[in-house]
């Protein structure tokens, strides 16, 4: 059976070599040059390393390389009138070259070998010639004789001209194709790169929309909290001033107690019932009987007595009654604030201001700080009743305990409310307590910032970020401590009128 690989690189030795046949001398010797650049380089990449020195021992050096490979069995090199004589013993491929030997002068020219040995004479500035060439009968036996002698320019050859022209333009042609070669390569790189670069910025801006999308849920998530915490904090004081009224409830239902149970109502049934035994005789009772005519002056002490426990039961249920009716007052704020924020209704920036200090009244007046209002004409307007409750009830609530902290007798608490100019209105919470260091101005709307053991510090934050809904701000202003504070809230006219 025959070699299928052996055929294979023996056809193709023939059809290359009888293609190269078709081709000039100077296109011949171009491909010769360009496909043996090829094969050392290939043969360099594959573990087979020709050191190129430059000197004309190069040719030595690769055609040993090539016989100890395989490429023959044996090789005997024999001096000639002129080169050298190459006599080859079973080389690799031989029926192609017998084949080749019938239809071209040069049946080397697709050997392996001849290819790579053009090149580098061609590099050296040599020419190789084949002068003699010889197949014994079996094949087994090729011989071949070369001179490679110093390449003339191409000038000063006897050529026939349009050889010489064709020479060039093929030259020229594959200087283009080479160029053409190297640009398509740099395009194809080029393209590449800029395939990879897409790709690493179509990850960078995924990347990044899956960091905003989690950016922007925290974000969300750090709103409802402050939501949140902005409504436990109302809560917080509606309960504790709820806690503080009925404190002063429970004083009056026990004092109101107290006086119920003290009323002399024993001795005027005890007198009731001494007068009804004695109906049949009551003007002899009343005149003759000692008890009956002590009777009198008792009657008249247990009216004075019942009078004067009337007239303060009545002070105590008065009191009583003005402490239902700001727990009431307080519940209704409570109520409004607890209504679906975002809901506008025509309403006037006094009436919140006076339910905020509802909110905050008791507590303030237990802790002895009082609270005033100065606030200027203004229109009633479409507004957020609730998140402007929101900000005052937190701003006042933050006053009052910075003033708590204080041990000067006038705690003071002014809210001011004026118009903007022509944009809108200005609430002013100033207070003269404990006042903000200089360096927590910028950090007092932070999420969880506080100075206060109890706070939450999310108050001011869920305050300034109501006002921000609201297309309005809110500041903080402080001399430093001991100095008190100013907090500003900005609405344009498109929140408050």
């Amino acid at each position: 059976m025959n070699n299928f690989k052996q055929t294979l690189y023996e056809a193709l030795l023939v059809a290359f070599g009888k293609t190269l046949a078709k081709y000039n001398a100077f296109a011949q010797a171009t491909i010769l040059r360009d496909v043996g650049r090829e094969l050392i380089d290939y043969l360099n990449r594959h573990g087979f390393a020709f050191e190129e020195t430059g000197s004309a021992d190069d040719l030595a050096r690769l055609t040993e390389l090539f016989v100890k490979n395989g490429f023959c069995e044996k090789l005997e090199v024999q001096p000639a009138s002129r080169g050298q004589n190459f006599v080859w013993h079973n080389l690799y491929g031989r029926e192609a070259y017998k084949e080749l030997h019938e239809v071209s002068d040069n049946p080397f020219l697709a050997c392996p070998l001849n290819l790579c040995l053009y090149y580098i004479a061609d590099k050296n500035h040599k020419s190789m010639h084949l002068l003699n060439k010889s197949f014994a009968t079996d094949g087994a036996v090729v011989e071949s004789q070369y001179e490679v002698v110093d390449e003339e320019p191409l000038e000063q050859r006897k050529l026939d001209p349009l050889v010489i022209e064709n020479a060039r333009l093929y030259q020229l042609a594959r200087e283009k194709a080479e160029s053409l070669e190297k640009e398509v390569a740099q395009r194809v790189r080029a393209e590449a790169e800029l395939q990879a670069q897409k790709q690493a910025l179509e990850k960078e801006i995924e990347e990044r929309k899956r960091v905003e999308r989690e950016v922007e849920n925290v974000h969300r998530q750090l709103v409802e909290a402050s939501h949140r915490a902005g409504q436990a904090e109302v809560a917080s004081s509606v309960l504790h001033n709820i806690g503080n009224v009925l404190n002063s409830v429970n004083v009056s239902t026990s004092l109101i107690g107290d006086r119920v149970r003290n009323l002399r109502l024993g001795n005027l049934a005890r007198t009731a019932d001494l007068i009804e035994q004695h109906r049949a005789n009551l003007p002899q009772f009343l005149t003759e009987d000692d008890r009956g005519k002590r009777l009198p002056h008792f009657l008249a002490e247990l009216s004075r007595h019942l009078n004067q426990e009337q007239t303060e039961l009545a002070v105590e249920v008065a009191g009583l009654e003005r402490a239902v009716e700001r727990i009431k007052q307080i519940v209704a704020a409570q109520q409004t604030y607890a209504r679906a924020p975002g809901v506008e209704e025509n309403a006037s920036i006094a009436e919140i201001v006076d339910e905020a200090i509802r909110v905050q009244a008791c507590a303030a007046e237990k802790n002895a700080v009082l609270i005033s209002v100065d606030i200027g004409p203004l229109p009633n307007a479409r507004l957020d009743r609730r998140k402007i409750l929101q900000v005052l009830v937190n701003l006042l609530h933050n006053a009052r305990h910075a003033c708590e902290q204080t041990s000067r007798a006038d705690k003071q608490i002014i809210v001011r409310v004026r118009p903007d100019g022509d944009r809108g209105v200005l609430i002013e919470v100033a207070d003269n307590g404990v006042g903000i260091a200089r360096e927590n101005l910028t950090r007092i709307f932070a999420p969880g910032f506080t100075t206060r053991a109890s706070g939450s510090g999310f108050g001011l934050h869920s305050a300034a970020l109501a006002a921000a809904e609201m297309g309005g701000s809110l500041i903080g202003q402080s001399e430093g401590p001991g100095h008190g504070a100013t907090f500003i809230l900005r609405l344009p006219f498109g929140a408050a009128g």
